[in-house]
């Protein structure tokens, strides 16, 4: 347990959670319940496999070859990362890689609920505690802290 990562986050209370107002069981059950969501990257051959069951996939990779919709560069790109076996995964929180998405999106190739289900893919629900780095917190651990 970081317990100076624990005071921390029980005494300044950033996310105005009222840990003052929580005894010590309620201050542990508030940091374990899963209420919080992160951004992590998205697996490469989940969205592989999203983009073949919605039919999306030839569909970027055919404007690859073309740039029937004049967005070939953007395709290329996001064909080139996807065939690399060198890459694992992707972060849709990069400034390219979210330029490079909302391209290929505006020209046709991906629709508003394809994007919203592309970075639903990349959020993870998570409890503050973890979120933090912390472990399970337990009553005692907040008691410790408190003293």
């Amino acid at each position: 347990m970081n317990y100076a990562a624990l005071k921390n986050e029980i005494m300044n209370d950033p996310l105005g959670r009222g840990y003052a107002g929580m005894n010590d069981a309620q201050v542990a059950v508030s940091l374990n319940t899963v209420d919080r969501e992160i951004d992590e990257n998205v697996n490469l051959r989940d969205l592989i496999v999203y983009l073949l069951k919605n039919n999306k996939w030839l569909g970027i990779k055919s404007e690859a070859a073309s740039n029937a919709l004049g967005v070939q560069k953007e395709c290329e790109a996001f064909m080139v990362i996807m065939d690399n076996p060198n890459f694992v995964d992707l972060d849709l929180t990069d400034a390219v890689v979210k330029t490079m998405l909302s391209n290929i999106k505006t020209a046709g190739l991906l629709d508003a609920a394809d994007q919203a289900a592309i970075l639903a893919m990349g959020k993870k629900a998570v409890s503050r505690a973890e979120e933090l780095g912390l472990p399970i917190v337990r009553e005692g651990h907040v008691q410790s802290v408190r003293v």
